[in-house]
């Protein structure tokens, strides 16, 4: 059966703003809509790390342009859905791209990244973020330094996934004890991971093996065992994209693929072990974040060419609602 956002649900959720578009997606029997939303505040990408927490969306970071030059930066932007509106929060205490945020329990937290001085050697930093006392505050370093990682929640921990400097690393954080310790290594290296929790199980996806070769592995974790397995690959190797998980589907939003940027929306059924084409965004980007609230899917900030070898950020923001 196809299931179908339509425009008055849109407005009784108030996720409908004055100025939003709405577009259809439908492709190999995946249906949804796509809403253009107010915008970001701030156009960033590389992050922006986005996160939900509460019913509300977080943007922590990201790289933003100024002239030639690329600084990390400190925004912190809350989205309420119900309004269609963005707020300043509390700046992140250190300037970062490239990084990874959770959610996990009542906090957001920070975890790695590049920063301004580090020469693009990555950081172990992580710091916590209480949205409820808009505040910010140091926790235990990450073991490994590195920057393009992945991190989810899972089981009351947060696991810190591959990465520059640290592409075969997993080290999973105890949120109560503010403690690290080094789990398993991945199967396959990954300098630039992507990963989010569905059907109770971590996947990782797409990434590069030496910052050129880009591809489509696919890496399942279960953390009971401590073990990895290797499900069917992404049809479209790529990456640089954006993710999040729905309904026991991963869905892999944008990226870059050799010759440029793509809009391909495709989704990772895990309990299936099958990818299902979704159609497209309404503008192909890279460097983009997602995150998932009430079975929606925002994707926010990311990329776009502005000349044949220059990126600039974007100020995107869209609601998705799919259902393959």
């Amino acid at each position: 059966m196809r299931h179908m956002l339509s425009r008055r649900s849109f407005l009784a959720a108030g996720a409908l703003s004055a100025h939003a578009a709405m577009r259809t997606l439908k492709q190999d029997g995946a249906a949804g809509r796509c809403l253009r939303l107010a915008s970001l505040p701030v156009p960033r990408f590389l992050g922006p790390a986005v996160v939900s927490l509460n019913r509300k969306l977080y943007v922590v970071g990201g790289m933003t342009r100024r002239g030639d030059a690329y600084p990390p930066s400190d925004k912190v932007h809350e989205y309420d859905p119900g309004k269609d509106q963005w707020s300043e929060r509390a700046s992140m205490p250190t300037a970062r791209s490239d990084l990874a945020v959770v959610a996990a329990g009542a906090a957001i937290y920070a975890i790695g990244g590049k920063e301004a001085d580090d020469n693009g050697q990555g950081s172990r930093r992580v710091e916590r973020y209480d949205p409820l006392a808009d505040k910010w505050q140091d926790v235990a370093d990450m073991p490994t330094a590195r920057c393009r990682l992945a991190a989810v929640y899972h089981h009351g921990r947060i696991l810190a996934i591959g990465g520059r400097q640290g592409s075969l690393a997993v080290e999973e954080y105890d949120v109560a004890e503010d403690r690290w310790r080094r789990r398993g290594n991945l199967p396959s290296a990954s300098r630039t991971p992507f990963a989010a929790v569905a059907s109770d199980r971590v996947v990782v996806i797409g990434g590069t093996r030496d910052g050129k070769e880009d591809y489509g592995v696919v890496q399942r974790y279960d953390a009971d065992v401590d073990a990895w397995t290797a499900p069917s690959p992404m049809p479209l190797a790529r990456t640089d994209v954006a993710v999040a998980a729905v309904d026991g589907k991963v869905f892999v939003f944008g990226g870059w693929v050799p010759g440029g940027l793509t809009p391909r929306v495709q989704a990772y059924d895990v309990a299936g072990d099958r990818w299902i084409e979704c159609g497209n965004m309404p503008r192909a980007r890279s460097f983009a974040g997602a995150a998932a609230i009430d079975g929606k899917i925002y994707v926010v900030g990311g990329a776009v060419y502005l000349t044949t070898s220059s990126l600039t950020p974007v100020d995107d923001a869209e609601l998705y609602e799919l259902r393959p």
